[in-house]
């Protein structure tokens, strides 16, 4: 029941987004694609904040348990500080001062969970501002590239509390500001450290595009850029040690993530979810298959997993054409984005070992979808110029 704290709460939130919007409304409306969008994302994700939070009402998860500092509680902690640490720890870290100091509801936790995960958004649409300026005003196609930031499953799965929403404003908020490198390698480094904390193997993975932003697009001497990679690899070091100790792995070989693998999913299989696939049976091209496109359209079995089907189709359809289009010679055009794709093709090869059920595929790669869409339609962008071309 939403009493008067929940109504400050979006009271507070919505003012500081008008806020915004005010003190930046001449930025803002230098590109209207941005300006409009802001205002209409801003509504459409609060709806998504109020369904996420019946849903879990209603389903259980563990945002409920993440808001109640209950989720992991083997640190034994007894202070705010004695909660922190990485992924889980890090989130009861986060929730303790508004949940169990000011004694916040679940709800308000949702909605200030929504407000984050808004500028995840914002980031996104000035990346995509960025990469695909206004050639003709007034065509449709200058709207097309922004398709991705209304997808319903992204805005669901990171409206609420849980790491979600911390993943998607930290990778959206490091491929903005490393596009404003070398000024704003301040704020890259602190959404870096938010991803290290939260997620430690998406930390741990962004080093690879980081280290190669470093090297080929900075101007700084190679010393310089030894110096930052050096350091960028020495600050993995406990992160990595940390994720070993809790996956129980004793060391990187093969046959440890071979076993690790299988008995990820052997304990997913004891849930017995409905939308459970035999991922332990599929090769390998099948599973990435699995991770990239499915469940087809025929495959659907209710209306939210329709949703997720023609998200899919739309992402094969884009694939088919990208693909196309680097045959056809625009392999230059890769090496802007390959960074960010890498990323994509890096977190679906970890979900085809990890997960084996197409709801939880869904809500892990929807967090990541930005990162392929935008690399393909940013590929087969020079044909879509052509066809308006052609439409004059």
């Amino acid at each position: 029941m939403i009493g008067w704290e929940e109504i400050f709460v979006l009271g507070i939130t919505h003012i500081l987004f008008l806020a915004f919007i005010f003190f930046y409304r001449e930025k803002l409306w230098k590109d209207k694609r941005i300006a409009w969008q802001s205002l209409g994302l801003w509504i459409y994700h609060l709806f998504f904040t109020i369904f996420f939070f019946q849903y879990i009402q209603d389903e259980g998860g563990d945002a409920i348990r993440y808001w109640a500092i209950a989720a992991d509680t083997s640190q034994y902690a007894n202070s705010w500080m004695g909660h922190f640490g990485f992924s889980t720890f890090f989130i009861q870290w986060i929730n303790y001062l508004p949940s169990k100091v000011l004694g916040l509801s679940f709800f308000s936790g949702n909605v200030l969970y929504g407000f984050l995960s808004f500028w995840a958004f914002f980031y996104f649409l000035k990346i995509i501002a960025y990469y695909f300026p206004i050639e003709k005003k007034g065509h449709w196609t200058n709207w097309l590239p922004f398709l991705i930031l209304w997808f319903p499953g992204i805005h669901f799965w990171t409206a609420g509390v849980g790491k979600e929403t911390f993943v998607v404003l930290g990778s959206a908020g490091l491929w903005w500001y490393s596009l404003n490198l070398p000024k704003r390698w301040v704020e890259l480094g602190l959404f870096w450290i938010l991803l290290l904390l939260v997620k430690p193997l998406v930390g741990l993975l962004f080093i690879f595009p980081l280290g190669w932003i470093v090297w080929t697009q900075l101007d700084w001497t190679w010393l310089r850029k030894l110096s930052i990679l050096v350091f960028l690899l020495l600050s993995c070091i406990y992160p990595l040690s940390w994720m070993l100790q809790y996956s129980h792995l004793d060391s990187i070989s093969i046959s440890e993530l071979t076993e690790f693998s299988r008995s990820q999913f052997e304990f997913l299989e004891s849930f017995g979810a409905n939308s459970q696939i035999p991922m332990l049976e599929y090769n390998f091209f099948e599973k990435v298959i699995t991770i990239w496109f499915r469940p087809f359209i025929w495959e659907s079995w209710n209306f939210y997993s329709f949703l997720f089907s023609l998200e899919n189709s739309l992402i094969l359809f884009l694939t088919l054409c990208a693909g196309f289009a680097f045959s056809q010679g625009q392999n230059q055009k890769l090496r802007t984005v390959a960074p960010y794709l890498a990323i994509f093709i890096g977190m679906s090869l970890v979900f085809s070992f990890t997960l084996n059920n197409f709801g939880l595929i869904y809500r892990m790669k929807s967090v990541w979808l930005p990162f392929l869409y935008i690399s393909l339609v940013w590929l087969i962008w020079p044909f879509i110029g052509r066809l308006k071309r052609r439409m004059r």
